[in-house]
């Protein structure tokens, strides 16, 4: 348990360090959820994010909720 939330906690700074990122699988029908929303791509500090990376930010489902509400509206 005591992992999970360091980790939690470190991906909760690392979204606000991202740069570039990119969107898919958005679908407007699916308002206002959009469960199918996922970032495909990021860089941190100037390098792309890795698979496993980009894995753990869609995690952060809120996080992926608000970039997709902030690039349609």
């Amino acid at each position: 348990m005591k992992n999970e939330m360091k980790n939690e906690t470190n991906i909760k700074i690392l979204v606000h360090q991202l740069n570039n990122v990119e969107l898919e699988g958005i679908n407007l029908k699916d308002a206002p959820d959009f469960v199918d929303a996922f970032v495909s791509y990021a860089e941190l500090k100037g390098r792309p994010l890795t698979d496993e990376e980009l894995d753990e930010v869609n995690a952060c489902s809120d996080y992926v909720h608000a970039l997709v509400e902030e690039s349609i509206y």
